[in-house]
């Protein structure tokens, strides 16, 4: 099954590109965030208290598509740093999500403004 989710700000990320990326071995910052944002939205809630304005309207928007695509891949057993970025915007962490069915995909999730994410995503890869 591949499922495609773009949430707010991945647009914005691919037109300006990094400044500075690097591979960062070891966990990251924003993975427990990262598995709770997915697991809400399986569950068919958008948490608003780490969802900045934007990514909350984006998930709201497509919450049905998003949790029937989630909820089928079963549970997150984990999530793997796979690199870290510092674009214009923001720091962006690319994590490999495994989920219960079996299923791997490449999430990304950073742009933090107040203690809340603006960018959440995944091309299903």
């Amino acid at each position: 099954m591949r499922l495609t989710f773009a949430l707010a700000g991945l647009a914005a990320l691919v037109a300006t590109g990094a400044q500075a990326q690097s591979s960062a071995p070891g966990g990251g910052e924003y993975g427990a965030d990262l598995t709770r944002m997915i697991t809400s939205v399986a569950g068919g809630a958008c948490p608003d208290d780490i969802m900045g304005g934007q990514l909350l309207t984006a998930c709201q928007t497509q919450l049905a598509g998003m949790q029937a695509g989630l909820s089928s891949l079963g549970a997150v057993e984990s999530a793997s740093l796979l690199q870290s970025q510092d674009a214009t915007q923001g720091r962006i962490e690319t994590y490999r999500v495994r989920f219960a069915g079996g299923q791997e995909m490449n999430w990304a999730i950073g742009v933090k403004v107040g203690g809340k994410y603006e960018a959440a995503f995944t091309r299903g890869d």
